[in-house]
């Protein structure tokens, strides 16, 4: 992984594993998501846009925990030639408030920007998963993707434990790709 960005060095490697997936998916296209992130439904329907991106309502900035984008989405390309001007002070200023108000919102027809289905903002979605019990249809239908809000190791779950682990939302959709 680089630790630079256009002769400046990154302030830390969550900024250098931002870009490394830019790069990746400018390369490559296709659907990036975070590795505790919970598909509920088919991506395949938003295959059909350049890119597509989870920014909520009333958020100043991108959430990238999904990033779904053709090879050479344009979109991908400024939001790269935007770290020219990389902050390291600032936790999501160049992955998030950048490219949501210098990149998108002056050229809305760059993405097709996900309000809700993509359930990234927080605390929303983690009360959703954690606090409330949402029915079973709801979240196989309205919804796409939960972000599961995990920091470091996430807990090892097996056919025992996940029979029992937590009653709401979360383990609800856990236990239902159970045999």
């Amino acid at each position: 992984m680089k630790i630079y960005i256009f002769g400046k060095k990154f302030s830390s490697i969550q900024h250098a594993a931002d870009v490394t997936r830019i790069r990746i998916l400018m390369k490559h296209g296709g659907i990036y998501l975070d590795n505790d992130a919970v598909v509920t439904q088919k991506l395949d329907k938003f295959l059909k846009y350049e890119m597509t991106v989870a920014w909520p309502e009333g958020q100043p900035h991108l959430e990238i925990q999904i990033l779904i984008a053709h090879k050479n989405a344009r979109f991908l390309k400024l939001w790269y030639k935007s770290y020219q001007k990389y902050n390291g002070t600032m936790w999501i200023y160049n992955s998030g408030v950048v490219p949501a108000q210098q990149i998108i919102k002056p050229n809305p027809s760059l993405v097709h920007r996900v309000t809700d289905e993509f359930q990234v903002k927080q605390p929303e979605s983690y009360h959703l998963l954690y606090h409330n019990r949402i029915a079973e249809k709801e979240w196989r239908t309205k919804y796409y993707l939960f972000h599961l809000n995990s920091r470091g190791q996430p807990m090892q779950f097996n056919e025992t434990n996940i029979k029992t682990y937590y009653n709401g939302s979360f383990g609800d959709m856990a236990r239902a790709v159970l045999p």
